[in-house]
């Protein structure tokens, strides 16, 4: 969902990263935490990081979008 919104109000990519933060929680929140995916400010390694802790691969995440559960079109939710 982020990545839709973002993309709708046409936010820089450069600022993802930092605008996600207040979105996070819970296992999110510590991957973000983490200095080096923080310091990066690379959405594209913040998502894969995030991801990676969900244990979310583009499999599931197609089964996602088939079933309908998510709202968005995209493959990759948070960003892409």
């Amino acid at each position: 969902m982020f990545e839709c919104t973002a993309r709708q109000r046409e936010w820089p990519e450069n600022i993802w990263a930092l605008q996600i933060e207040g979105l996070l929680t819970g296992k999110g929140m510590v991957v973000y935490k983490n200095p080096r995916i923080r310091a990066t400010n690379d959405c594209h390694i913040v998502k894969q990081a995030i991801l990676r802790r969900w244990l979310v691969n583009a499999e599931t995440q197609q089964a996602a979008i088939l079933t309908g559960s998510q709202e968005c079109t995209e493959e990759l939710y948070l960003f892409d």
